[in-house]
């Protein structure tokens, strides 16, 4: 055999044995992107609008140089919950939470799969309003944590665990040996331990708040109480409001106050604010209102929202006092007030309450979206459409003078710029003894 018959040969060879390496190559990559496609889901499953978790409270316990973190959480959103992913970072320039807390669990729950689970059986145990305290045991330094929540959820036929990344939250928190140790016994109420100091969290308390409305205030601070509050609602520069944080729950932020002939007190279609704070709850004096743009941030990005409606006085004609309030409940409308707002998309409830024990009164219906006249803004409702409180003799309590079958109003502002209340303390109209009506929202679920 000549020499070059043998290397045409060994050319052949290794040819053949690139061609089949290429092959197998191809082949194994079939095989696993099939696999891939079978092994990933198709869809990211998301969790529900409205689920969601807070960090109600922090501690860093010092227990003779171990250090424990204790954590209180709470359902504050309208779906139950199965468990969460907890991180933490161990460095105190780390952005990225990568420490993995779950294995550190100190027996309240159960650990599964880099996951805390409320229930070994998978079930989503955590109802809406549930808090539940959790211990880990710290092996070094933290200085923040991050918190998803989770949920299992039907997808065509199978149960799934879903990641709810949207309702994510962070917190700072310095904790270990290495930073001055943790606060012992631990802080009271609201406070966090930060470097060995109990520190009070964003209650709005000055201009440097993130809180977007008193609703934001009182999920993170429960203790707050009835007053004056900062609060962020446009993200570009705080403003100060009168928080509501009592009644029906609390959580209500004051966005207006009008009365008869409202151009007067210069707040009739006005889209910016008026007046300052102290002004939201005097009788008369300066109108006040909170700008629109800020209103709608209040109100939330679905535009569900309640409405509390009260008095400054009283109309003494239909009258003894000024004994009533009322609430408006799941107002689903883009809100305005240089003209009327349209009806709600969803169906309201409008409830009266005695306003000295808070003692339900009537429970019913009005029509709203009222637009006849130019002098209509804001949100005007009129017609009964379930169950008539007849002036007062159709409620459960009756708190005026005379009873009407057609005196119904819930107005901001009628055709003739004048503000009503009429349920069951009478026609509380502002045209004849000059008082204020009052208006507070809160973001609905």
């Amino acid at each position: 055999m000549s020499l070059q018959t043998k290397k045409n040969k060994k050319g052949l060879s290794i040819m053949i044995g690139y061609v089949l390496l290429i092959t197998g190559v191809i082949v194994m990559s079939t095989i696993v992107y099939q696999g891939l496609k079978t092994y990933v889901p198709k869809e990211v499953l998301d969790c529900p609008d409205g689920t969601s978790i807070f960090i109600k409270e922090i501690n860093c316990i010092d227990n003779a140089g171990n250090f424990t973190l204790d954590l209180t959480l709470k359902n504050n959103g309208r779906f139950n919950i199965a468990g969460y992913f907890i991180r933490a970072t161990d460095n105190i320039n780390q952005e990225l939470a990568i420490v993995d807390l779950s294995k550190n669990i100190d027996r309240q729950a159960y650990q599964m799969d880099n996951m805390i689970r409320f229930d070994p059986y998978g079930d989503d145990v955590m109802t809406p309003g549930d808090e539940l305290t959790n211990t880990f045991n710290l092996d070094g330094n933290i200085y923040s944590i991050e918190i998803i929540p989770t949920r299992f959820q039907e997808e065509e036929g199978k149960i799934r665990l879903a990641s709810c990344g949207s309702a994510k939250v962070k917190e700072k928190v310095v904790c270990g040996p290495e930073e001055g140790g943790g606060c012992t016994p631990g802080c009271s109420g609201e406070e966090s331990c930060v470097s060995g100091t109990c520190v009070a969290p964003d209650c709005g308390q000055d201009s440097s708040t993130i809180r977007t409305s008193c609703l934001d205030i009182l999920n993170n601070c429960p203790s707050s109480t009835d007053g004056t509050y900062w609060i962020n609602p446009t993200g570009s520069s705080a403003i100060n409001v009168n928080c509501d944080m009592t009644r029906d729950g609390g959580g209500w932020t004051q966005i207006l106050k009008t009365w008869y002939v409202a151009e007067i007190n210069n707040v009739f279609k006005k889209t910016g604010a008026v007046g300052s704070v102290s002004d939201g709850l005097t009788n008369l004096g300066s109108g006040y209102k909170l700008s629109d743009e800020s209103i709608r941030q209040i109100i939330g990005p679905n535009q569900k929202f309640d409405i509390l409606a009260d008095q400054s006085g009283y109309n003494s004609v239909y009258s003894t006092g000024n004994y009533e309030y009322v609430i408006l409940r799941g107002y689903t409308g883009y809100w305005k007030f240089d003209g009327p707002v349209s009806a709600s998309t969803t169906t309201t409830i409008f409830q009266s309450y005695r306003k000295s024990d808070n003692a339900l009164a009537w429970t019913g219906n009005l029509q709203c979206g009222y637009n006849a006249g130019t002098g209509v803004a804001g949100i005007n409702c009129d017609t009964v459409l379930e169950n008539n409180p007849k002036g007062g003799s159709g409620c459960d309590i009756n708190m005026g003078l005379k009873s009407n079958g057609g005196w119904h109003h819930f107005f901001m502002s009628q055709y003739n710029q004048d503000t009503y209340l009429y349920i069951c303390n009478g026609p509380q109209h502002t045209s004849d003894d000059r008082f204020s009506h009052r208006f507070w929202v809160r973001e609905s679920s």
